[in-house]
């Protein structure tokens, strides 16, 4: 698809398929960090 013809007519539907890829693995992420901070500091051992 990108392909050195191609890059100009296909670049900008290239990009808007990865943002729409991206925004639910950041949601995801966003969700999921506190539930795997208290995971990781539930562990650990102090002192």
């Amino acid at each position: 698809m990108l392909t050195r013809e191609n890059i100009y007519r296909y670049f900008t539907q290239f990009c808007a398929g990865a943002v729409l890829i991206a925004i639910p693995i950041t949601i995801l992420f966003v969700i999921m960090q506190k539930y795997y901070v208290s995971g990781v500091t539930g562990g650990a051992v102090k002192g």
